[in-house]
């Protein structure tokens, strides 16, 4: 077990799921609801960065769980031309994207694609042995002043950097 690796605190009633079933059974596992998701990621107790508080931010494709230490984003599961993130393998493969196209601007700032898994008992934890039922870009948090939009409403942004932006 990874100490830096946040897991299912104690059992909790927005992390179990009734019908899962052990993935060696030959019967399919239950569908894990978006708002049970959304419900475990903004519970403090999730994470071992001493986060006490989680605050949410949704975008039009996304939440954004901002922790002590870390952004940990969710793709939402919907279509929205050019973006089908209806499956599993599409919310992967967005997630493993975002990361190597976001790392050649911000190497630091982008650091893995993280697995959501539920257990047998049917509580989630990150990067478990259980089967994923999702998939998480965790970025080191940044303070909100370093953020580009407030970067640019205080012109701190020259234009060699948006030239940079704009050619990758």
């Amino acid at each position: 077990s990874d100490p830096g690796r946040p897991s299912c605190a104690p059992p909790l009633a927005a992390c179990r799921y009734r019908g899962y079933r052990d993935p060696m059974q030959r019967r399919p596992a239950a569908r894990i609801p978006t708002a049970a998701k959304v419900a475990f990621l903004r519970d403090p107790r999730h994470y071992r960065d001493g986060t006490r508080a989680v605050r949410v931010i949704e975008t039009h494709f996304a939440w954004v769980f901002l922790t002590r230490r870390h952004a940990w984003k969710l793709k939402k599961p919907l279509r929205q031309w050019p973006l089908d993130y209806r499956s599993l393998a599409s919310r992967q493969h967005g997630c493993e994207a975002e990361l190597r196209l976001n790392r050649r601007l911000a190497p630091r700032v982008y650091q893995a694609v993280v697995a959501l898994t539920v257990r047998a008992d049917g509580r989630l934890e990150f990067n478990g042995t259980g089967r994923t039922v999702d998939w998480l870009v965790r970025m080191r948090r940044l303070p909100a002043a370093r953020m580009l939009d407030q970067r640019l409403l205080r012109g701190q942004i020259r234009a060699a950097d948006l030239d940079r932006i704009t050619r990758l």
